[in-house]
């Protein structure tokens, strides 16, 4: 009696729910290889959810993640995607977007992120692992921090007294838009903090693999991903022969850097001018003047990723209840 007792007190009773608990808490490593897409002052329309199929770039990520709940997991997750665009593909039939071709921007940026999110399972599990769904839906969302630097192509014509042409220059220190000179805002930090929320999918492919399919959003705190926010400001601020202004003010460069293609015939269409005599890449009221829209501040950047991804799960190891 003495010794069914001492089996069945509160501290034995504990020790042995927390080894059966033990057993449905687990971690999960994998890897995903993703699509990315970039929201912004770039986009080739006004709509705020406007992207470019065309410039859709390669996102690459690694993560691990540890089941908590029935219901939840935390993850953590590095990863990498390469963000761009180009007003040379705006619409110049969204008569609220068709100046974006005459701005004649463009940009790349490469993003590395570091991010926890928490992973809420529609389909609960009380089981371990091995008896959990063959398919189970979730949503996410977590907070993270990432590290960024927009970068352009030089005109395709650009004097040698200024610069290299046709190459790739950081775009945040030459401050396109005045930042750091007296007046004007202070130089946009290069690390920001980005919320990451979305959508996903696991398939059960057998024990300890699932294949998963996850479509998420980054809502960031910038408007720089693109180097584009506000408005132009007077050449003299940034140094008319300088580097800086070469790529603030690009409406009147006949090629587009990028593309490396000609304006002339959009510029045409823009302007709806046929007749050769009439010049396309002149200084024009509106477009690339101290005060001018340049930007859209009150809209953020943001960037969506969505891809397959592989979990492997790794087995806990059990505690044994201990038995005197």
């Amino acid at each position: 009696m003495a010794q069914r007792k001492r089996r069945t007190t509160p501290t034995s009773k504990y020790s042995m729910a927390s080894a059966y608990y033990a057993q449905k808490q687990y971690y999960t490593i994998g890897a995903s290889i993703n699509a990315v897409n970039y929201f912004g002052d770039m986009a080739p329309s006004s709509s705020i959810l406007s992207t470019d199929i065309r410039f859709t770039r390669p996102n690459f990520s690694l993560f691990i993640m540890r089941r908590i709940r029935p219901r939840v997991s935390l993850k953590a997750s590095i990863m990498w995607s390469r963000l761009e665009g180009d007003d040379f593909n705006a619409n110049t039939a969204d008569g609220n977007a068709k100046f974006r071709f005459f701005r004649n921007l463009h940009f790349r940026n490469d993003v590395k992120e570091f991010d926890f999110t928490a992973i809420i399972d529609l389909f609960e599990n009380k089981q371990t692992f091995l008896k959990r769904p063959d398919i189970i839906p979730y949503l996410m969302i977590g907070i993270g921090v990432m590290a960024h630097n927009p970068i352009a192509k030089t005109p395709v014509d650009l004097d040698a007294s200024i610069g290299p042409a046709a190459q790739w220059v950081d775009l945040q220190p030459l401050g396109t838009e005045g930042q750091g000179r007296p007046g004007y805002k202070k130089s946009y930090s290069l690390i920001q903090v980005v919320i990451p929320a979305g959508i996903g999918v696991r398939y059960k492919i057998n024990s300890r693999i699932d294949l998963g399919f996850e479509w998420s959003f980054r809502y960031t705190f910038t408007d720089y991903l693109d180097d584009v926010s506000g408005n132009y400001v007077d050449p003299g601020i940034l140094g008319q022969n300088s580097l800086a202004y070469a790529m603030s003010d690009r409406t009147q460069e006949s090629i587009a850097a990028y593309a490396n293609k000609s304006r002339e015939i959009g510029m045409r269409e823009f302007l709806g001018a046929d007749n050769p005599h009439i010049p396309a890449f002149e200084p024009r009221s509106g477009f690339g003047l101290e005060g001018d829209q340049r930007g859209k501040p009150t809209e953020k950047d943001m960037y969506m990723i969505y891809g397959f991804h592989i979990n492997y799960i790794i087995p806990p190891r059990g505690r044994k209840a201990r038995f005197r």
